[in-house]
């Protein structure tokens, strides 16, 4: 309305610590984790995005007794200032993930072929489709790898805000498997439908009707 002040209709566009919490623990947690897990890393590490102190860790501090076992014990030690301690065990964590995440690519890459390699192209395809998934995920975590272990040098790690980020480090790590497979287990299904379209004998079909 012409009589109403346009100062009072504008939108707040600003996002606070909160909101962007808000949006990491509500969206990104369950669809992303590397995102998460590179967002979370942001957060505590000094030449990236500082969030306000009263909101430095996507953790409250109830949860660090509800997370796992692993997680649990990371806290105890840097709570004990036994800082390489805690080092090693989330730098190990961060290698089996690797390990893990590897091995699921040979088993999605054994049942994808085995059920829709009705051809080399069509068993190429989803290998190719399969390991790319691999490839990023296995170059984002020894990325995430070094700069976890830069936190360690560069941080003190002697306040409660700190301890809880880096079990959030932690757990958000832990999740990465099993988002893996599902991504893995969607390729094998992509892969095949990729070959369907463009390269099986009748593809040529589909691409005139297109």
């Amino acid at each position: 309305l012409p009589d109403e002040d346009p100062i009072d209709n504008t939108i707040d566009d600003t996002l606070g610590s909160d909101d962007i919490i808000d949006v990491i623990k509500n969206f990104i947690a369950e669809r992303d984790p590397m995102l998460q897990l590179f967002l979370s890393i942001c957060f505590i590490h000094p030449s990236c995005y500082e969030l306000d102190s009263t909101s430095s860790t996507i953790l409250s501090h109830h949860s660090i007794s509800s997370s796992t076992p692993l997680s649990q014990k990371l806290a105890i030690h840097l709570s004990a200032r036994r800082t390489e301690t805690a080092r090693n065990i989330l730098v190990k964590e961060v290698m089996k993930v690797q390990t893990d995440i590897k091995a699921l690519m040979f088993k999605y890459i054994q049942e994808g072929v085995g059920a829709r390699g009705v051809s080399v192209l069509a068993t190429k395809t989803i290998i190719d489709s399969i390991k790319d998934i691999w490839l990023s995920l296995n170059g984002d975590l020894e990325y995430a790898k070094s700069i976890i272990q830069e936190l360690f040098y560069l941080l003190p790690l002697d306040t409660k805000e700190q301890v809880q980020a880096m079990v959030e480090i932690s757990e958000v790590v832990q999740r990465i498997p099993a988002k893996t497979e599902v991504l893995l287990q969607e390729a094998t299904q992509d892969g095949y439908q990729q070959y369907v379209r463009t390269s099986s004998w009748d593809s040529w079909k589909r691409q005139g009707g297109d």
